[in-house]
């Protein structure tokens, strides 16, 4: 609510509130003009064409992040889909994951008076912040960014990004009745009859729900308009854009935010990263 308020009121004081249109990209095509530039025409779902020099890709598509051996399902759902208020008092519910998420999600159930347990594949991390603010330093991108393989790079990016929970809500857990497991690496978890079926270090529990709060990951592939680009040879390393210096994917056509990560590091999509970002795309000019 107050990111909500903070960006509106930076809308109204830069006068972007009269540049603003409503509407979804279905379709970006690039132009080539042999006497011009390149030019970009974004298709709107209204079938409204905005033709541009370039553009700046800042949307967030993500998939979600599902463990092998999770069959989401009627009884079993990914954070995405769960209506806390489905949960009643007496019910026994497991919550998969170990972050924020997944620890207030088994907070509010455990008030409605369920029997909670909170399944977590490894060692619980504590944190203030999911990536550390050190992420957007020289001393640590400097090395990030003299790596050449990609694919080395998104691996730093997800190790990186592990979730975590914030002291205060580690707190919060310990006075609950919630029962907090950890290291439990082979977790299935599928829906059966009128409730789910866990099964966790060599025991097996029949529960009423299973909520999979396990997170989600950038996936350009997610959102039709870059997919196509995808499809039709644009780089990507498993659904994450190769970008230049200048966060440049197409002659173009940039991307910022999580997307960028392979770029700019896994601080990518948090306010330090979109500084960054902006930075960048400032420096190098129209």
């Amino acid at each position: 609510m107050a990111f909500a308020e903070f960006s509106r009121d930076l809308i109204e004081r830069t006068g972007l509130s009269r540049r603003i249109v409503p509407g979804t990209v279905a379709e970006l095509r690039a132009i080539d003009d042999p006497t011009r530039q390149r030019r970009w025409s974004a298709v709107l779902d209204d079938g409204t064409a905005v033709i541009a020099r370039r553009v700046v890709w800042a949307g967030n598509p993500r998939r979600q992040r599902v463990p092998t051996g999770v069959e989401l399902g009627s009884r079993v759902l990914h954070s995405d889909a769960v209506d806390v208020g489905d949960a009643a008092a007496g019910e026994c519910i497991v919550v998969l994951g170990g972050g924020q998420t997944a620890g207030q999600l088994a907070l509010v159930a455990d008030r409605l008076g369920a029997h909670v347990a909170l399944v977590g594949r490894g060692a619980r991390r504590v944190a203030d912040l999911d990536v550390d603010a050190g992420w957007l330093m020289a001393d640590r991108l400097e090395p990030f960014r003299s790596i050449v393989d990609p694919d080395e790079r998104r691996r730093i990016v997800v190790d990186t990004c592990r979730g975590s929970m914030t002291a205060d809500l580690v707190e919060e857990l310990e006075r609950s009745t919630v029962q907090c497991l950890e290291g439990s690496d082979d977790v299935t978890a599928r829906s059966h009859e009128d409730g789910a079926v866990v099964e966790f270090a060599g025991a097996t529990l029949s529960v009423d729900r299973v909520w999979c709060a396990t997170g989600s990951v950038p996936d350009l592939r997610v959102d039709p308009a870059l997919h196509r680009l995808a499809v039709d040879g644009a780089a990507h390393v498993d659904g994450w854009p190769v970008l230049d210096d200048r966060l440049e994917w197409l002659d173009g056509l940039h991307v910022v935010g999580a997307l960028a990560a392979l770029t700019l590091g896994p601080a990518a999509g948090n306010l330090g990263g979109a500084r960054a970002a902006a930075d960048r795309l400032a420096d190098h000019g129209p």
